[in-house]
């Protein structure tokens, strides 16, 4: 309680010294009253000094308060009514010159000072160019999030034929034939040929990891080459993805129904198991 009492009394000092008021009546006094200072200052003996103020500068109470206060006050209260008038026509005449000198500045270093309206005007496209940005961005977190609900339905898909696929080859194996896989080949040669896919090349980030990847004939890359996806080709009814070194990086199983590619999980290939490949949502090529 103490500490918010010295507190608020300091708060009170501080808006007291910063009064304009206040600083110009202590200036109005001191000069009113000016040789009192230089008497209370002087080298003069203090019964001496006592007398002559008394008798001398301040003779009656009118005095006094003439200098002390009345004086002072009405001199204050000039300076505050008069000192705007001045102060504004020196701010204005300081500001005037410091334009001079920068327009001298930029004339001599061969530059030109922006006007006004060009200011303006630049102001105006930054702040279109600045909701251009969060409209484009806004727009990208949108198909972002599209394209995370793709990827989960697709993988919940994947996840069902994997499992309807491993059904059917307990219920009913067979062995496919050769002409079999020529149409399969076809099939999927057709399908690559004709879309664009995205590879989702590491499945436990989703779309953050994911690419566009366009194919064209003679095993061409078109759009989504690397190093790792340098060529591709069709070997036994699967698609696989040839790394510039030329072994292979990935195979993927294909499902006509869905033109999903899923990755085999082969143990012998370098790529992450749980890949797989879907029709982009921008269309065909």
């Amino acid at each position: 309680m103490f500490q918010e009492a010295i507190a608020s009394l300091r708060m009170s000092l501080r808006e007291r010294v910063t009064s304009p008021l206040l600083g110009a009546f202590i200036g109005a006094w001191l000069v009113w009253n000016y040789q009192f200072i230089l008497i209370v200052f002087s080298g003069m003996h203090t019964i001496t000094k006592i007398e002559y103020i008394t008798g001398t500068l301040y003779a009656d109470w009118q005095t006094a308060i003439l200098f002390h206060f009345l004086g002072p006050l009405f001199a204050a209260g000039l300076f505050i009514l008069l000192y705007p008038f001045p102060a504004k026509w020196a701010f204005h005449y300081t500001g005037l010159r410091r334009q001079k000198l920068l327009e001298l500045k930029y004339k001599l270093e061969g530059q030109e000072p922006i006007s006004p309206e060009k200011a303006l005007t630049l102001r105006e496209e930054i702040a279109k160019l600045n909701t251009r940005y969060i409209e484009e961005m806004q727009k990208q977190v949108e198909k972002n999030d599209e394209l995370e609900k793709i990827v989960s339905e697709r993988t919940s898909e994947i996840t069902d034929l994997r499992s309807k696929m491993d059904n059917l080859k307990a219920k009913a194996p067979r062995e496919i034939t050769e002409s079999d896989f020529r149409l399969l080949e076809k099939v999927i040669a057709k399908t690559i040929l004709s879309h664009s896919f995205r590879l989702i090349f590491d499945p436990t980030k989703g779309i953050k990891a994911s690419k566009i990847m366009t194919f064209g004939p003679d095993g061409k890359i078109i759009e989504g080459q690397n190093k790792n996806e340098s060529r591709w080709q069709i070997v036994d009814g699967k698609l696989e993805f040839i790394q510039s070194d030329g072994h292979i990086h990935s195979r993927f199983k294909f499902d006509p129904e869905s033109k999903l590619f899923s990755h085999t999980n082969d143990d012998e290939l370098p790529s992450i198991k749980g890949q797989f490949l879907i029709p982009d949502a921008s269309g065909t090529q």
